[in-house]
């Protein structure tokens, strides 16, 4: 059974943050690629960050059309999907979503490994406790209280979906790709967090990581802070919403 990657990138002002998070994605496919795992990214950058990205990843980074985040993730899914089924010959597999995480990349086998030999159907990594001390202050307190909630109404304690990663069987991913958010009054936009709140609790492993928020990140944002305290903002208000509909719908796997 196979891994791939999967990741959207849309950098459009091409300042420092862009700059920034480019150089992790590309540093991310340089060492999926020497590891032997595909990663595909589905990119909407300018051309100059595009093409950075196509120097590292080759015919794995796909110009995206224009699309909103929901259509978006849902598409690189589905040409992970086609990877594995099709250009591959699996007969099942692991995908893994991912922002630029490249801390990420030494836990993929982890990560794979319970879906593999385990019986999951997706793996959630959390944060160590001492990672949490790495984020801007503003960041780690909006994430804590997204992962409070989502445990209090959804029964998942000690759960950590505001990493953001998740590892899914492609079996089980095919299966819910095409559930509609909007037909139950969630955003269509963060299927990493929706997709496996429609699976089994059993099925559903929390993996600790030891992954801290890259320094260099830290010290960009702090720079920026108002404009990602807006961004927390509007997270939160999703999250929050989406969260409390999802734990009272069926499970679909």
């Amino acid at each position: 059974m196979k891994t791939a990657i999967v990741s959207t990138t849309k950098y459009t002002s091409g300042g420092e943050s862009d700059r920034l998070r480019t150089s992790f994605v590309c540093d991310m496919l340089q060492k999926a690629k020497t590891a032997g795992i595909t990663m595909l990214v589905l990119d909407g950058s300018l051309p100059e960050l595009h093409k950075q990205l196509k120097s590292a990843g080759g015919n794995h980074v796909i110009a995206s059309p224009p699309l909103e985040m929901g259509p978006g993730r849902r598409l690189i899914f589905h040409h992970a999907l086609e990877h594995l089924y099709v250009s591959q010959g699996e007969a099942d597999g692991v995908i893994i979503w991912t922002e630029e995480k490249p801390g990420l990349m030494r836990y993929i086998k982890q990560l794979s490994e319970p879906i593999i030999n385990g019986g999951y159907d997706a793996v959630i990594p959390a944060r160590l406790e001492e990672n949490w001390g790495t984020y801007p202050p503003w960041q780690a307190e909006s994430e804590w209280e997204y992962n409070r909630y989502y445990g209090e109404v959804t029964g998942r304690i000690g759960y950590d979906p505001a990493l953001g990663p998740v590892a899914f069987r492609a079996g089980v991913l095919r299966k819910l790709l095409y559930w509609n958010p909007a037909k139950h009054g969630v955003s269509d936009t963060y299927l990493n967090h929706w997709l496996p709140l429609l699976i089994a609790d059993k099925r559903v492993l929390s993996l600790p990581i030891d992954i801290p928020y890259p320094a260099a990140q830290r010290a960009v944002e702090e720079k920026n802070k108002e404009v990602f305290l807006a961004k927390r903002i509007w997270q939160r208000n999703t999250y929050i919403k989406a969260y409390k509909i999802l734990a009272e719908l069926p499970k679909l796997a």
